[in-house]
């Protein structure tokens, strides 16, 4: 027993001597330290401890956005859910450094097959619309929130301001185009129900021919 006491606490020294003794600055020695060739590659640590946020749960979303090696970014509706799906599961107070790293972070986890391109714009148009989604939040706290057709009509030009903002006109139209037509048309079936003017004929016709320009696409002549 004793001989195997001695043994054991020499194997113990050989295998202390042999980790590493850098440690984080100020830190324990449980502290998780980035290895010298990483940081080579990535001076910024490669951890989570200074940052306002998991980025695990959101990690399978990022990358369905592109599925496979010879896959494009495409600007869609379905894209425009899983970026909300991702901002939903992100903190609401991120900072812009938070933002900044996410975009780092999305673009490093994508399979080394992904085009360098393709991973930019990935990157781009997530921290875009994380920076939209901010700015919407911030003015929903301090616009005036009424009722009505055009309360309604104002917010929703205000959205679309911000989404072109921050991630271009043109990508926001792709993003964003159904979910914008949809509204068009729900706020001009609440004008139609709320204006006095019109007779039950008159605003029952209005109504049908609303609904028969959103179903036909012709109103999307109209549309910016």
């Amino acid at each position: 027993m004793v001989l195997a006491a001695i043994v054991f606490a020499a194997a113990l020294g050989i295998i202390a001597a042999t980790l590493p003794e850098k440690r984080a600055l100020g830190g324990s020695d449980q502290d998780w330290v980035q290895p010298d060739e990483v940081t080579l590659r990535h001076p910024v640590p490669i951890s989570n401890h200074q940052w306002g946020f998991d980025y695990q749960p959101v990690e399978a979303l990022v990358q369905a956005l592109v599925p496979g090696s010879d896959s494009d970014l495409e600007l869609t509706n379905y894209t425009a859910e899983v970026l909300g799906r991702i901002a939903s599961a992100l903190p609401e107070n991120l900072t812009q450094a938070d933002i900044q790293r996410i975009g780092f972070l999305s673009r490093q986890g994508l399979p080394g097959s992904i085009a360098s391109g393709v991973a930019d714009d990935l990157a781009s148009t997530l921290t875009g619309f994380l920076r939209y989604r901010q700015a919407a939040r911030g003015q929903e706290q301090t616009a005036q929130n009424g009722s009505g057709p055009a309360a309604a009509q104002a917010r929703f030009e205000r959205s679309v301001t911000l989404q072109n903002q921050y991630l271009g006109t043109a990508n926001a139209q792709y993003l964003f185009g159904q979910q914008r037509r949809l509204k068009r048309y729900l706020i001009e079936r609440q004008a139609i129900q709320a204006n006095r003017d019109l007779s039950i004929a008159q605003r029952q016709e209005a109504l049908g021919r609303a609904s028969e320009q959103f179903r036909s696409g012709t109103d999307l002549e109209n549309t910016p």
